[in-house]
C-alpha cells in the first residue's frame, strides 16, 4: 500500500516537532521516573525524632515523639494524700499561670540525717527574685548548708560581707599544706530558705562566731553538725555550737579557686557547699 506523499513528506514543520519530541521525551521520563522512586521510599515505620528534651514542671524533662515529632505531655502534678493540691505544690491552674512548683526544706533543717523535702507553688512574683541557675538548683535541692547573710569573708582587703562577694573577687584561701594564700572567687550561691530554718551557732575560745546551716562542710571533712562543744577546731577550743533560729530567707556560700576551696567565714576556716 502506498502512503500518501503527505504522510512521507519532509517538512520543515515536522522536523521542529521531531526535535522537540527528541529533547523533551528523556526530561520527562526522568522526571517521572525521580517522583516514583521518592514516592516510593517514604518510611512506613516510625518517624526518627530530633533528640530535643523539654523541662516540665516537676523538675523532670521529656522528648519529642511521633508521629508530629511533638513533646510528650509533662507528668501531672498531684498533691500527697496528706496534701492538698496547691498547699506544697501548685494545681494545673496555676501552673498555667506561671507559677511553678519547687522543692523546699521542710522545718526545721537540724541534722544532716533529718532533712526533709518537700514542695512550694513560687508564684510569678516569687519567681522573679530567683536566678535561672537558683531555680534549677531548687530542683535538685538537698535542704540550704550555706552561711548566714551577715558572714564577714576575709580578703586582702579587708573584711567583706558574703552577699557582696562577686566572682573574680581576691579572698583568703589556703593551699593543701595550710598555706595561706589569695585567689580569685569562681563561684557564688544563695539559697531561698523556709522561715522555720535554723542555723548552728559556732562559738569557738578566742571569741570568733559564726552562724552557719548545720549541713555546711569543714576542713576536716565533717560537717558542721558533727562538730562538739570542748574539741579543737580552726586553732581554738568550740564553746557551744546551738541551734538557733535564722532571721533571714537566704543563705550564701562561696568559692575560690586552689587546691581545697576553704576560705575564711569571720575568721573561721569552712569549706564550701558548691564544688
Amino acid at each position: 500500500m502506498k502512503l500518501p506523499k503527505s504522510l512521507t513528506t519532509v517538512t520543515s514543520l515536522s522536523k521542529a516537532l521531531a526535535i522537540i519530541l527528541f529533547i523533551t521525551l528523556p526530561f520527562l521520563g526522568f522526571y517521572l521516573g525521580l517522583t516514583y522512586q521518592q514516592s516510593s521510599s517514604v518510611p512506613n515505620g516510625p518517624i526518627a525524632c530530633t533528640q530535643e528534651a523539654k523541662m516540665c514542671p516537676d523538675g523532670t524533662s521529656v522528648g519529642r515523639v511521633g508521629p508530629n515529632c511533638e513533646f510528650a505531655p509533662c507528668p501531672v502534678l498531684k498533691a500527697s494524700p496528706t496534701q492538698s493540691a496547691g498547699e506544697n505544690c501548685c494545681s494545673i491552674d496555676k501552673l498555667g499561670q506561671g507559677y511553678l512548683c519547687i522543692k523546699t526544706c521542710g522545718p526545721p533543717v537540724e541534722r544532716v540525717g533529718d532533712q526533709t523535702i518537700r514542695q512550694k507553688c513560687f508564684s510569678p512574683d516569687e519567681l522573679k527574685n530567683l536566678s535561672t541557675e537558683e531555680v534549677q538548683q531548687r530542683r535538685i535541692l538537698k535542704c540550704p548548708i550555706c552561711l548566714s547573710s551577715n558572714t564577714l569573708i576575709s580578703t586582702p582587703i579587708g573584711e567583706r560581707r558574703v552577699t557582696e562577694i562577686k566572682i573574680g573577687q581576691l579572698v583568703w584561701t589556703v593551699d593543701k599544706r595550710g598555706h595561706k594564700i589569695a585567689s580569685a572567687v569562681i563561684m557564688t550561691g544563695r539559697t531561698l530558705v523556709p522561715s522555720t530554718h535554723r542555723m548552728v551557732h559556732l562559738v569557738l575560745a578566742d571569741g570568733r562566731e559564726l552562724w552557719v546551716s548545720p549541713g555546711h562542710p569543714t576542713t576536716d571533712h565533717r560537717t558542721v553538725d558533727q562538730l562538739w562543744q570542748g574539741e579543737e577546731y580552726s586553732g581554738s577550743r568550740i564553746i557551744t555550737t546551738e541551734l538557733v533560729p535564722y532571721w533571714d530567707d537566704k543563705t550564701y556560700d562561696i568559692l575560690p579557686a586552689g587546691e581545697t576551696g576553704y576560705y575564711y567565714a569571720n575568721g573561721i576556716l569552712i569549706g564550701s557547699t558548691l564544688k
